[in-house]
């Protein structure tokens, strides 16, 4: 969460669209979304989870045959109360 708020303050996002984007990342808005409409969602939290889904990607499109990436939930909400509980800047 921290991450995601230095960035958006790099683009310099308003207090409130930052507000706004930390609340989607911690209850997961667009996750939530996409498994209403989606059989499949994937999670990719980090470098290592894109690689390993852009080849999956890359082997469903060829026909292969292949393993999908492992399932799992990412909880933001914890990383949201820590920067309620510690003061921010974002009027959270």
């Amino acid at each position: 969460m921290v991450e995601l708020s230095e960035r958006l303050e790099k683009r310099r996002y308003p207090k409130g669209k930052i507000r706004e984007n930390l609340v989607a990342e911690a209850t997961d808005y667009c996750g939530v979304q996409s498994r209403k409409i989606c059989k499949n969602t994937y999670e990719v939290e980090n470098d290592a989870d894109k690689r390993r889904m852009v080849s999956y990607v890359d082997d469903v499109s060829a026909g292969i045959r292949t393993k999908g990436p492992e399932r799992k939930e990412i909880d933001k909400l914890h990383d949201l109360f820590s920067l309620i509980k510690n003061g921010n800047r974002y009027g959270l």
